[in-house]
């Protein structure tokens, strides 16, 4: 296949302009996510009158928009300090509070990349665990841009 250089100029335009929506769409998507788990967990930190509550929900919410990480690796060490410490409540909602972010989290990122992208919510889904299974952090940050592409190519 040959194409003269105003086509193949048009394909590589229309193939970066796709690729910088979806990353910006995941990009905004994350930062909406990340300051709904701030929110949330600042509001719980204070409620449980913990200290420097706002730097501590800062931090887990930056823990959140790492895709391995997540809010997982600062609440689950929190509960069990807790549950040592015969503070049953406190580790209770810790445990409701990181359910919830992350079934909350789960909701969020695939219905505003499936509205963002136009595409299938279940096609999102299924992107995001083959590029997390296949190819790692790598394929977490790469799904939104190779999905968007594969599934307009198909109109």
């Amino acid at each position: 296949v040959y194409f003269t250089e105003t086509e193949t100029y048009n394909k590589i335009r229309t193939l970066f302009l796709l690729c910088q929506n979806a990353i910006t769409t995941y990009l905004k998507t994350q930062t909406i996510i990340m300051l709904i788990t701030l929110m949330m967990l600042s509001l719980v930190f204070v409620v449980m009158d913990i200290k420097n509550a706002l730097l501590y929900s800062f931090l887990l919410s930056l823990l959140d928009c790492l895709p391995f990480l997540g809010i997982g690796v600062g609440l689950i060490p929190l509960i069990v300090y807790y549950a040592y410490n015969h503070l049953f409540v406190r580790c209770l909602y810790i445990f409701i509070v990181l359910i919830f972010l992350t079934l909350l989290r789960s909701v969020i990122e695939t219905q505003m990349m499936k509205h963002a992208i136009k595409i299938p919510s279940f096609l999102v889904l299924l992107s995001m665990v083959i590029h997390m299974y296949v190819y790692g952090i790598c394929g977490v940050y790469n799904y939104p841009h190779s999905c968007s592409g594969y599934y307009k190519k198909r109109e």
